[in-house]
């Protein structure tokens, strides 16, 4: 009976501390993306910012909305092996091409510090921003991976001109 007590104790630490190496408490998936197999966030946020988007080889546009962070990594207790950053570009562009999305901008082909890319997908009361970047590994295998998801939301209009244009057509001046 000891021996059950003391496996169940075991088996309960070791699932207590391999739950604990993954999503940080708060930290879930984007409602638009899933995340990829094997991979875990280590680290999210989300606020109103800027995002610099790279949209050609030499072309920057810089964006503002709500911007999510998440930074993935790898499991490497998971006994797979690691994708490689084309792998993982291609999984999310699939992704958002088959919503309706684009690829705007990819380099898979250099050091890991420029592999990067851009997908835009735009909905009635949104578009969103995605970036990959922030590539870890040594260039074939990635081991983490940053994804910033922008999300710019229609403006609401809050000011109404229609009685100060009809003043000005009855009257001239308001």
């Amino acid at each position: 009976m000891k021996k059950c007590i003391s496996s169940l104790m075991l088996t309960l630490t070791i699932s207590f501390f391999a739950y604990a190496q993954n999503d940080p408490d708060g930290c879930k998936d984007h409602e638009l993306l899933t995340s990829l197999e094997n991979f875990y966030i280590s680290d999210c946020s989300e606020n109103y910012n800027e995002l610099q988007l790279r949209t050609s080889v030499d072309k920057t546009e810089t964006k503002e909305g709500n911007l999510f962070y998440y930074y993935y990594r790898f499991n490497s207790d998971a006994g797979v092996k690691m994708k490689s950053p084309l792998q993982i570009v291609k999984n999310y562009e699939n992704a958002v091409v088959k919503n309706g999305g684009r690829l705007v901008y990819k380099n898979t082909n250099s050091s890991e510090a420029d592999i990067e890319a851009t997908l835009y997908l735009s909905t009635k009361e949104k578009e969103y921003w995605i970036q990959l970047t922030r590539f870890a590994g040594n260039g074939i295998e990635v081991e983490a991976f940053g994804l910033n998801v922008l999300e710019i939301e229609s403006m609401k209009q809050e000011v109404v001109a229609s009685e100060m244009f009809e003043k000005i057509n009855k009257e001239g001046f308001i």
